[in-house]
Protein backbone atom coordinates (compact mmCIF):
# COMPACT_ATOMS: atom_id res chain seq x y z
CA UNK A 1 0.00 0.00 0.00
CA UNK A 2 1.25 3.38 -1.17
CA UNK A 3 1.91 6.46 1.51
CA UNK A 4 -1.05 8.52 -0.34
CA UNK A 5 -3.65 5.40 0.90
CA UNK A 6 -2.29 5.00 4.37
CA UNK A 7 -2.32 9.32 5.01
CA UNK A 8 -6.46 8.91 4.33
CA UNK A 9 -7.16 5.92 5.84
CA UNK A 10 -5.31 7.95 9.06
CA UNK A 11 -6.82 11.14 7.91
CA UNK A 12 -10.43 9.03 7.58
CA UNK A 13 -9.79 7.21 11.30
CA UNK A 14 -9.64 11.06 12.68
CA UNK A 15 -12.66 12.33 11.03
CA UNK A 16 -14.14 8.86 12.72
CA UNK A 17 -12.96 9.59 15.81
CA UNK A 18 -14.20 13.54 15.55
CA UNK A 19 -17.19 11.72 14.68
CA UNK A 20 -17.55 9.87 17.54
CA UNK A 21 -17.38 12.36 19.48
CA UNK A 22 -19.96 14.62 18.27
CA UNK A 23 -22.13 11.81 18.60
CA UNK A 24 -21.51 11.15 22.10
CA UNK A 25 -21.50 15.11 23.04
CA UNK A 26 -25.26 15.17 20.91
CA UNK A 27 -26.34 12.17 22.54
CA UNK A 28 -25.22 13.31 26.33
CA UNK A 29 -27.07 16.52 25.38
CA UNK A 30 -30.34 14.86 24.59
CA UNK A 31 -32.15 14.69 28.08
CA UNK A 32 -31.88 18.45 27.92
CA UNK A 33 -34.55 18.38 25.17
CA UNK A 34 -37.04 18.65 27.58
CA UNK A 35 -36.16 22.39 28.88
CA UNK A 36 -36.08 23.95 24.91
CA UNK A 37 -38.68 25.61 25.58
CA UNK A 38 -38.49 27.32 28.88
CA UNK A 39 -36.31 29.90 27.74
CA UNK A 40 -39.49 31.88 27.24
CA UNK A 41 -37.42 33.60 24.74
CA UNK A 42 -38.78 31.95 21.01
CA UNK A 43 -35.55 33.20 19.23
CA UNK A 44 -33.53 31.41 21.86
CA UNK A 45 -35.80 28.03 21.73
CA UNK A 46 -35.40 27.95 18.10
CA UNK A 47 -31.93 28.43 17.83
CA UNK A 48 -31.48 25.37 20.59
CA UNK A 49 -33.77 23.48 18.28
CA UNK A 50 -31.26 23.96 15.64
CA UNK A 51 -28.74 22.63 17.30
CA UNK A 52 -30.39 19.72 18.19
CA UNK A 53 -30.54 19.25 14.59
CA UNK A 54 -27.11 20.57 13.33
CA UNK A 55 -25.03 18.85 15.94
CA UNK A 56 -25.62 15.53 15.10
CA UNK A 57 -26.30 15.82 11.30
CA UNK A 58 -22.61 17.49 11.41
CA UNK A 59 -21.52 14.06 13.56
CA UNK A 60 -23.14 11.89 10.99
CA UNK A 61 -21.19 13.50 8.34
CA UNK A 62 -17.92 13.34 9.93
CA UNK A 63 -18.66 9.11 10.77
CA UNK A 64 -19.80 8.51 7.17
CA UNK A 65 -16.81 10.62 5.52
CA UNK A 66 -14.55 8.96 8.11
CA UNK A 67 -15.30 5.41 6.95
CA UNK A 68 -15.83 6.29 3.07
CA UNK A 69 -12.03 7.91 3.26
CA UNK A 70 -11.18 4.43 5.76
CA UNK A 71 -12.47 1.86 2.67
CA UNK A 72 -13.68 3.56 -0.32
CA UNK A 73 -15.41 0.49 -1.22
CA UNK A 74 -17.77 0.89 1.88
CA UNK A 75 -19.96 4.09 1.45
CA UNK A 76 -20.55 5.27 -2.23
CA UNK A 77 -20.01 9.19 -2.65
CA UNK A 78 -23.37 11.00 -2.42
CA UNK A 79 -25.18 12.64 -4.87
CA UNK A 80 -25.29 15.76 -2.95
CA UNK A 81 -22.30 18.02 -1.11
CA UNK A 82 -23.57 17.26 1.98
CA UNK A 83 -20.26 18.37 3.12
CA UNK A 84 -20.74 21.96 2.04
CA UNK A 85 -24.58 21.39 3.18
CA UNK A 86 -23.40 20.73 6.84
CA UNK A 87 -20.02 22.20 7.52
CA UNK A 88 -22.47 25.80 5.83
CA UNK A 89 -25.05 25.29 8.20
CA UNK A 90 -23.01 24.43 11.58
CA UNK A 91 -20.86 27.32 10.53
CA UNK A 92 -24.20 29.43 9.84
CA UNK A 93 -25.76 28.36 13.28
CA UNK A 94 -22.40 29.42 14.77
CA UNK A 95 -22.57 33.02 13.14
CA UNK A 96 -26.32 33.61 14.07
CA UNK A 97 -25.43 32.74 17.54
CA UNK A 98 -22.94 34.76 17.78
CA UNK A 99 -24.56 37.81 16.23
CA UNK A 100 -27.32 37.67 18.54
CA UNK A 101 -25.53 36.72 21.74
CA UNK A 102 -26.87 33.50 22.10
CA UNK A 103 -23.49 31.89 23.44
CA UNK A 104 -23.31 32.45 27.27
CA UNK A 105 -20.12 34.32 28.45
CA UNK A 106 -17.59 32.14 29.66
CA UNK A 107 -13.75 31.69 30.09
CA UNK A 108 -13.47 32.28 26.26
CA UNK A 109 -14.09 35.45 25.67
CA UNK A 110 -16.15 36.78 23.14
CA UNK A 111 -14.96 40.29 20.46
CA UNK A 112 -16.92 43.29 21.57
CA UNK A 113 -17.03 46.06 19.66
CA UNK A 114 -15.36 49.52 21.49
CA UNK A 115 -16.24 51.93 19.24
CA UNK A 116 -18.73 52.76 16.82
CA UNK A 117 -16.40 51.83 13.82
CA UNK A 118 -15.57 49.01 14.92
CA UNK A 119 -19.15 47.68 15.44
CA UNK A 120 -20.01 48.67 12.03
CA UNK A 121 -16.74 46.68 10.65
CA UNK A 122 -17.99 43.61 12.64
CA UNK A 123 -21.52 43.86 11.41
CA UNK A 124 -20.49 44.05 7.81
CA UNK A 125 -18.30 41.15 8.47
CA UNK A 126 -20.64 39.02 9.92
CA UNK A 127 -23.01 39.66 6.98
CA UNK A 128 -20.54 38.51 4.58
CA UNK A 129 -19.62 35.50 6.33
CA UNK A 130 -22.91 34.66 6.70
CA UNK A 131 -23.80 35.54 3.02
CA UNK A 132 -20.87 33.21 2.36
CA UNK A 133 -22.41 30.10 4.32
CA UNK A 134 -25.97 30.13 2.57
CA UNK A 135 -24.00 29.86 -1.13
CA UNK A 136 -22.36 27.18 -0.17
CA UNK A 137 -25.22 25.55 1.29
CA UNK A 138 -26.59 26.45 -1.99
CA UNK A 139 -23.75 25.23 -3.80
CA UNK A 140 -24.37 21.70 -1.93
CA UNK A 141 -27.93 21.75 -2.56
CA UNK A 142 -27.24 22.33 -6.41
CA UNK A 143 -24.41 19.69 -6.86
CA UNK A 144 -27.31 17.24 -6.10
CA UNK A 145 -29.43 18.58 -8.79
CA UNK A 146 -26.93 18.84 -11.35
CA UNK A 147 -25.73 15.89 -13.97
CA UNK A 148 -21.95 15.64 -14.29
CA UNK A 149 -21.19 15.73 -17.65
CA UNK A 150 -19.97 12.38 -19.31
CA UNK A 151 -16.02 12.61 -19.57
CA UNK A 152 -15.25 12.44 -23.14
CA UNK A 153 -12.08 10.54 -24.35
CA UNK A 154 -10.05 13.10 -25.68
CA UNK A 155 -8.46 11.16 -28.66
CA UNK A 156 -4.85 12.67 -29.80
CA UNK A 157 -4.12 12.07 -33.50
CA UNK A 158 -0.81 11.99 -34.54
CA UNK A 159 0.10 14.60 -36.58
CA UNK A 160 0.37 14.10 -40.19
CA UNK A 161 4.10 14.64 -41.87
CA UNK A 162 3.79 17.65 -44.73
CA UNK A 163 5.29 16.21 -47.73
Amino acid sequence: MDIRRRTKQLSGAIVLLVGCVLTLASLRRLPYISHVWTTGNLAMSLWNITGFVVFPALAAYCVLSGLRLINPQLIRAPRFGWGRIVIGSFMLYVQVGSDLHFTPEGPVPTFKASNPTQAATMKATGIAIGLFFIYLIYRGVRAGFTRPKPRQEIQVQAAEPSQ
